[in-house]
């Protein structure tokens, strides 16, 4: 959707992430395994077009 966007004056949209970045899910995954809104996740890998986390919070915090 955001490479979609297209505003004069302002670059097309890129994200760049790194191995060890944290971040944060905006959207509720599974509940039942902990990935919901404002879970906390580091990148453990980097693919082509995903990547692998693990969970920093909750009752699965250690857990890929």
């Amino acid at each position: 959707f955001l490479n979609s966007i297209k505003c004069y004056g302002f670059p097309n949209h890129e994200l760049h992430l790194k191995v060890g970045t944290p971040v944060m899910l905006l959207r509720n995954i599974d509940h039942s395994i902990g990935l919901c809104n404002g879970t906390r996740l580091v990148i453990t890998k980097l693919f082509t077009h995903m990547f692998e986390c693990k969970i920093l919070t909750g009752s699965n915090g250690g857990h890929k």
